[in-house]
């Protein structure tokens, strides 16, 4: 007895046949279990044999037996012992990273419960180099690692009493690096500063650069990376009191060490210039640098701004920054900041710059008369502008495309957009430019576009059944779509189906029937759907059956035929065809649903062809009947005409 494979709630075991069994019909036994549990077993012709719904963890005692299927007399089994596998842990997770150590965590097995087991865990290194512990615990700390360095981490669960494992679960690790060593900062200016330091011993040979932060009070965080030992720091505010740290950071996974930390204060140098930080419709945020060498010095700030008409205001402000609210729409300021000593109140040379507001945006962007390739854009105008010259900017776009752009006059509410995709999301925005490209804030809206509707309809018909087929809409590559098919006569209910074929098969028609079909083209993401395509068509009318010729006479006949089945309630009338050698074939028609006719206009001693089709009011005819005879010699009739009465009678038997 082999056993193939073990898994934790399985195992797979084949035998050999017995060598001299053969032509002796004959199965097999298999018995299993746990050595203190209830045995199971099965009878079998399978070989090798799955046994599956085992417990994990578990030793099993199977056997095996030959039987004979007819005395069900059994061999002396043969024997084997084996342990199913435990579960894996489940969950890994790693709680702490640093850079000699990790600490990780993982979820005890289910069903596992009275069954002795412990934990391998093992760690390999980028460079190979393997570790393991066991653990009786579902935690463990990893020290003496490697500073910046990979580690995949693998814990099984272990059987104390046979030693066999589980599948491991596996997570992947990456220690952190040491932190710089020694960081030191000389040339401290006004507004820059030079700062170094060390690379530590245990990161050689790891790529790593460094990224260097640094934050003032009143000033947003600064970073940059550098792959050397130093920096220069520039572009700082002066007379301010700044955190410098540095830290390593891995290239490969930008992991960071621990930083190293410095304080310094920047030199103080004068006053430098207004920044702009946003200009809106009726507001401007602005801020600027402290005085350079005003420390200790107890001082405001006065912010004067005027427009074009020489209307100014001011206010005085603690802080190197304020917003000036209630402006006027499009309108060009003069703003200026000067020092003002509080106990004397002496004013400085103010600094200077020019702002203009922004213009008002135009409201209420809507997407009208969307269709497949166009869309119609609608807009209020935008409010506060008169006697400002103003265009709008029109940006529109879809996934995958580069942003379009149309321009409108300041006397235009609509925009006609006629170069769009079918079946696409668009993003449409509009804002306010004015003459100086200066652009209000922007209005926003998405549309989607219908789906182009399919070409050309093909349509073969039957009695009761035709055959449709459609062109495939050629600018809708790439974009899921069916198609809807709605069918029906003119005066019943309709019906319709979806597919994804461009062909449709429709069946249980009605004979000699009008009906009206239309196929549009459907978004599978939003059932959208396309403007259909429309035809009309009429099926043919069941053809009359067993035409018979009746009353032959010298000029004259009578043809008879059985009315068309499954013609209930449809209006139909009946063409009969009917030549002679030489002539041009003549037609008749009947009247509606009449099933016979009388032919008066015939050559005596001539071979006629006769055919009879259904013909409904649109036109349509079904598939012709026919017959053939001859007329008889006018004089020879006259003397016979008893004869021929008895040979073409009118009775309506065949």
């Amino acid at each position: 007895m082999n056993i193939i494979s073990v898994r934790d709630t399985s195992v797979c075991l084949s035998w050999d046949r017995p060598t001299d069994m053969e032509g002796v019909p004959h199965t097999f036994r298999v018995t299993w279990g746990e050595s203190t549990g209830q045995r199971e077993s099965i009878t079998t012709d399978e070989n090798p044999l799955f046994l599956s719904h085992l417990t994990p963890g578990t030793e099993y005692s199977i056997s095996v037996c030959t039987v004979l299927q007819s005395t069900g007399l059994e061999s002396e089994p043969v024997h084997t012992t084996v342990c199913t596998k435990p579960l894996p842990p489940g969950n890994l997770n790693i709680s702490s990273v640093r850079k000699t150590s990790v600490c990780l965590s993982w979820d005890r097995p289910t069903d596992m419960e009275g069954v002795p087991h412990t934990f391998r865990v093992t760690w390999v290194n980028s460079r190979g180099q393997r570790e393991s512990i066991t653990t009786d615990e579902n935690f463990t700390v990893l020290s003496h690692l490697r500073p910046g360095t990979e580690y995949r981490i693998s814990v099984c669960t272990v059987l104390q009493s046979y030693s066999v494992e589980s599948e491991p679960v596996h997570t992947t690790v990456c220690t952190k690096p040491s932190p710089p060593e020694r960081l030191n900062i000389c040339n401290v200016s006004d507004t820059s500063l030079c700062l170094s330091w060390d690379r530590t011993t245990d990161m050689e040979g790891v790529p790593c650069t460094f990224r260097v932060t640094w934050l003032a009070l009143t000033e947003q965080r600064g970073s940059i990376s550098t792959e050397g030992n130093s920096t220069v720091l520039s572009h700082l505010r002066p007379g301010t009191e700044y955190s410098i740290s540095v830290c390593t950071v891995l290239q490969s996974y930008d992991v960071e060490s621990e930083p190293v930390h410095k304080t310094v204060w920047t030199e103080p140098s004068p006053p430098g210039k207004i920044n702009i930080s946003y200009a809106s419709e009726t507001s401007v945020c602005l801020f600027w640098d402290r005085p350079t060498d005003m420390e200790g010095v107890q001082y405001t700030f006065r912010v004067t701004w005027g427009d074009s008409r020489g209307q100014t205001w001011s206010i005085t402000t603690d802080e190197n920054h304020t917003i000036l609210p209630h402006l006027t729409t499009v309108t060009e300021y003069i703003i200026s900041v000067c020092t003002v000593q509080q106990s004397t109140g002496l004013m400085s040379e103010p600094v200077h710059t020019t702002v203009c507001t922004k213009p008002t945006a135009p409201e209420r962007l809507r997407a009208e008369e969307v269709r497949s390739r166009s869309v119609r854009l609608c807009w209020d105008t935008p409010t506060n502008m008169e006697g400002v010259s103003y265009n709008f900017m029109i940006i529109y776009t879809c996934d995958g495309e580069e942003p379009r752009e149309l321009t409108a006059g300041s006397n235009s509410n609509t925009a006609d957009l006629c170069d769009l995709k079918p079946g696409m999301e668009y993003s449409f925005s509009i804002c306010t430019v004015l003459h100086n490209y200066i652009r209000s804030r922007v209005c926003l809206i998405q549309a989607l576009t219908e789906p182009s509707p399919p070409g050309k309809l093909n349509i073969s018909v039957c009695e009761t059944s035709l055959s449709l087929s459609w062109d495939r809409p050629t600018d809708m590559e790439g974009v899921p779509h069916t198609f809807r098919v709605t069918w029906g006569e003119s005066t019943g209910q309709r019906e319709s189906v979806t597919t994804d074929e461009n062909s449709l098969f429709l069946s249980h028609l009605t004979p000699g029937t009008e009906y009206s079909i239309s196929v549009c083209t459907v978004l599978q993401s939003t059932g959208l759907e396309s403007e259909p395509v429309h035809t009309t068509v009429c099926t043919k009318p069941t053809s009359p059956r067993r035409l018979r010729v009746k009353k032959v006479r010298g000029k004259s006949v009578r043809l008879r035929w059985d009315t068309p089945t499954n013609m209930e309630g449809v209006a139909y009338t009946f063409s009969i065809t009917y030549a002679c050698g030489g002539e041009k074939p003549r037609e008749l028609m009947t009247r509606a649903k009449c099933n016979f006719v009388d032919l008066q206009d015939l050559k005596p001693r001539m071979g006629y062809s006769f055919s009879v089709c259904t013909v409904v009011p649109s036109g349509s005819r079904s598939t012709a009947c026919s017959a053939r005879a001859y007329t008889c010699d006018l004089i020879f009739f006259l003397m016979n005409e008893a004869l021929w009465r008895d040979m073409y009678s009118d009775s309506e038997e065949d």
